[in-house]
């Protein structure tokens, strides 16, 4: 039993330590150059309403790091963010008239970094997209 223990011991220490230096050249402190892109197809009727992240959100409710507007149709916006930072991108469509319009517009969101088109996507009625920066 006492060589079980001593096993798990070194076995638990060897997994602690290895991984310690993972984190940091993983994450690191680097710098990224960040494009948040939204557009809805028909702008003659449609606002495009986006909610992004511009830091590390600790909430719903944390107004610093988490911005929301309703903006014309195209929308775009660049921020440099750290590494771990977790970016967060809501886009859906607004109808500029009184009513309902049952002709849906289509919105579209885009995160980029670093010039590289990270995620992309669209949908009739919502786009929601997130990722970490710097883990892959």
């Amino acid at each position: 039993m006492k060589k079980l223990n001593i096993l798990l011991l070194v076995f638990a220490s060897f997994c602690l330590f290895s991984c310690g230096d993972d984190d940091k050249e993983i994450l690191g402190d680097k710098e990224y150059k960040v494009k948040y892109e939204a557009s809805i197809d028909k702008p003659d009727l449609y606002d495009v309403k986006v909610v992004y992240t511009v830091g590390n959100a600790t909430s719903a409710d944390d107004k610093k790091n988490i911005k929301e507007e309703t903006v014309s149709s195209p929308f775009s916006y660049e921020i440099t963010l750290k590494s771990g930072t977790y970016l967060s991108l809501s886009v859906y469509p607004v109808y500029k008239g009184e009513g309902v319009d049952k002709r849906v517009g289509k919105a579209t969101g885009s995160i980029t970094v670093d010039g590289r088109k990270e995620v992309e996507k669209s949908d009739n009625t919502l786009v929601t997209l997130g990722l970490v920066l710097g883990v892959q």
